[in-house]
């Protein structure tokens, strides 16, 4: 019969993050039915629940399944099963009926499917009774049970009973299971089958795979048993292989730590024969949701039986941890030899060790992505009158998390140092373990927290943020040089290099590449990595220098954000926009997405101009800042049938990207934030562009300078 099973499960469906889990491989073989005649009862359901589709798709996969027993024992040009075996059908719903005996006819046997109606209840008993008394107990073709079931039953017996009978007889039970309208019962389908039931029990999802089980049950019974079998298993990079047991049947070996192979020298050459191989996993990272277990799984073996493994998937659940205080480190102590005396100098003793540590978790509810909170412990210990004495307070920050749905938040041992002496529980102080009685106290709120007092019935005065409580931008917290003293190579190479780079999508390889065909120079694309960072100090102080003559009075100022990845975290970039000349005002990067970014962006460049209006999408960030500035209107863009669009500050944005993609993501916040500083004073100083008549957005704004001094600012070479 060849591989007349396969099958992989997990013995959970739902992990914590770093939870572990166990994987199940297992195989069955056994000899081909041409040498080994096999009567096999094929036992169908028709219950009401089997109404419509997932009749039909069961009438097909049966049909298959004879036509593929019939062609590889020969009797498919006579119409008739050959070599010796036999098909018989039972169907059931209230009760049990042998539609066919044992018999050789194709024909015969497919019209009996054929006419098979759905309506009823479900008895898995009778049908277990009807199928083993088509067997003919003197003979010697080997005996086989295929159930088609959902596993739910709802008349008759108990079914257990009867397919342990069955099983006692030698008789070799399959349990194929439909997910339908009344889900599937996976466990029972693993009671009634052979053992191991990791090879004897396959579930489909839906009808459209069903014909697909069917057939290749089919194909692996008629095939032989298989030798020399080699099964590599890679797992996710989501889980890590922790052990590895020794398998029922050959060996197995831990290639890493994600993978692993087992080989089996034969399986099934003699004699139906089971093998499995049980592995655990455990999961990595903090990356929550439904994971695949398995990248990949190979099988391979001399007689080319093809086998394919289902692909469990387990539910990780990965609510934060946060761990507020390390435990100490531990102290090797070595005794060397009999001594009456030894001593050992342990280090620096803390504090906290002078009595009882308690130490508690507290679990943080529903906290939401990209706030940190704020949580403090209040401890007291109460005497045997009910008095609470103070023993402590505690204050610890939790992290904000990047997850995209509020959640909770575990914290972890929050110590106590509680000595002896201060025992007031009415017992001996020299008692080393007396009872003592506790009471601890939660207090918890965001730290990060958007919320303004805008609501005039509640009498509270206008909120204005004062300059002392806004955050400096991160234009402002640049490093690097400021001048080209002490460099290597001559200026108009290294302006020739930052052009390339923030003019167009070269990389640093190749624009080393050009420098050295064109120029014949020769650098490093590290140091051209180095200049494309480190000089953004010098060139914010030319902007600097330029920008108190250049005007941006214009109508609207436009902002906007736009996202950024940092070592695979995302950031907002906010940018302001003179809509007139698309001069670029000023910039933040930020983890954030609120408020207090929005107030940071416009404290630092309004004193720039006097715009009538702030233009921005609908996001509400912006509408407490605008308010701080005088006069001016806020345009919130309800959709593209607007008259005023932010279409301007997109283009930018647009542009933007289009260098930033060849980038690949920033590895530090402190270049990232160096790189987009240069990369605006390219785009406002140096870029011509064809919507201002190829002026760059600083000429349009007013820069005239002379040769001269266009060379003192390096804007020329």
């Amino acid at each position: 019969m060849g591989i007349t099973n396969s099958n992989k499960v997990i013995n959970m469906e739902r992990i914590d993050c770093d939870g572990s889990l166990k994987v199940t491989l297992a195989l069955t073989a056994a000899p081909d039915i041409v040498t080994n005649p096999t009567d096999i009862a094929l036992v169908l359901a028709r219950s009401g629940s089997m109404t419509g589709e997932p009749l039909a798709s069961m009438k097909t996969g049966a049909k298959t399944f004879i036509d593929i027993i019939s062609e590889s024992t020969g009797g498919q040009a006579s119409g008739e099963i050959g070599s010796g075996s036999r098909i018989g059908i039972v169907s059931f719903s209230s009760t049990a009926v042998q539609d066919t005996q044992l018999i050789t006819s194709v024909a015969t046997l497919k019209n009996a499917v054929d006419a098979l109606s759905a309506g009823g209840s479900t008895n898995h008993a009778d049908a277990f009774t009807k199928a083993i008394s088509l067997f003919d107990p003197s003979s010697s073709n080997a005996k086989v049970i295929v159930m088609f079931t959902d596993g739910n039953t709802t008349a008759g017996a108990p079914p257990a009973p009867v397919a342990a009978a069955a099983r006692a007889q030698g008789i070799i039970i399959y349990c194929i299971g439909l997910v339908g309208s009344d889900g599937v019962d996976v466990g029972v389908l693993n009671d009634w089958a052979s053992d191991p039931a990791a090879t004897h029990v396959a579930v489909t999802p839906d009808t459209a795979d069903l014909e697909e089980l069917f057939a290749e049950l089919a194909a692996n019974i008629s095939k032989t048993g298989a030798t020399n079998i080699v099964i590599n298993e890679k797992v996710t990079d989501d889980f890590v292989v922790t052990s590895v047991l020794n398998p029922t049947v050959g060996s197995a070996t831990m290639l890493n730590s994600t993978s692993l192979r087992w080989t089996i020298p034969e399986l099934g050459v003699s004699a139906p024969e089971s093998a499995t191989l049980e592995f655990y996993v455990r999961h990595v990272g903090q990356n929550p949701g439904t994971k695949l277990v398995n990248e990949s799984i190979t099988y391979s073996d001399t007689e080319g039986n093809v086998v394919d493994f289902p692909e469990p998937a387990v539910a990780v659940e990965c609510d934060v941890v946060v761990n507020p205080e390390e435990c100490p480190l531990p102290v090797d102590l070595t005794i060397q030899s009999c001594s009456d005396a030894v001593v050992v100098d342990t280090g620096d003793v803390y504090l906290e060790s002078m009595g009882t540590i308690l130490q508690m978790d507290v679990t943080v509810k529903n906290v939401c992505p990209q706030k940190r909170v704020a949580l403090a412990v209040i401890l007291t210990e109460v005497d045997e009158n009910g008095t609470e004495y103070q023993r402590g307070t505690k204050a610890v920050t939790i992290p904000a998390h990047s997850y995209p749905s509020c959640r909770d938040v575990l914290v972890k041992c929050i110590k106590f140092v509680v000595p002896k002496d201060l025992d007031v529980s009415g017992g001996s102080t020299q008692t080393m373990c007396s009872p003592r009685q506790f009471k601890a106290r939660f207090i918890a709120h965001n730290i990060d927290s958007d919320y303004r007092c805008c609501d005039k019935k509640c009498n509270h005065s206008m909120f204005v943020p004062k300059p002392t409580a806004i955050s400096a931008p991160s234009m402002s917290q640049l490093f690097g040089k400021t001048d080209f003293k002490r460099m290597r190579y001559p200026v108009h190479v290294i302006l020739t290099a930052l052009s390339m780079f923030y003019l167009g999508k070269n990389s640093f390889r190749n624009i080393a590449l050009i420098l050295h065909t064109v120029m014949n120079v020769q650098v490093s694309h590290t140091t051209i990595s180095n200049w494309c960072t480190n000089f953004a100090p010098m060139f914010q102080n030319m902007a600097l220098q330029l920008i108190p003559a250049l005007n941006f009075n214009s109508d609207e100022w436009h902002a906007d954000e736009t996202v950024v990845k940092i070592q695979g975290k995302k950031y907002y970039l906010w940018l302001i926009l003179d809509s007139e000349t698309r001069f670029v005002l000023g910039f933040h990067l930020d983890r954030h997405r609120d408020s207090p970014q929005a107030f940071t962006i416009l404290e630092a460049v309004k004193d720039l101009g006097s715009p009538r209006a702030i233009v921005s999408d609908r996001y509400f960030a912006y509408q407490m800042p605008v308010k701080t500035l005088h006069g001016v209107q806020h345009i919130r863009v309800e959709s593209f049938h607007d008259d005023i669009t932010n279409n301007l500050i997109e283009c930018f944005n647009k542009q933007f990207k289009a260098w930033y993609k060849t980038k690949q993501g920033f590895s530090s916040f402190a270049s990232a934030n160096n790189l987009i500083s240069m990369f605006i004073f390219f785009y406002n100083f140096v870029r011509p562009h064809s919507a201002l008549n190829n002026l760059t957005p600083a000429q349009c704004a007013g820069l005239r300078l002379s040769k001269k001094r266009k060379r003192e600012f390096l804007l020329v070479a």
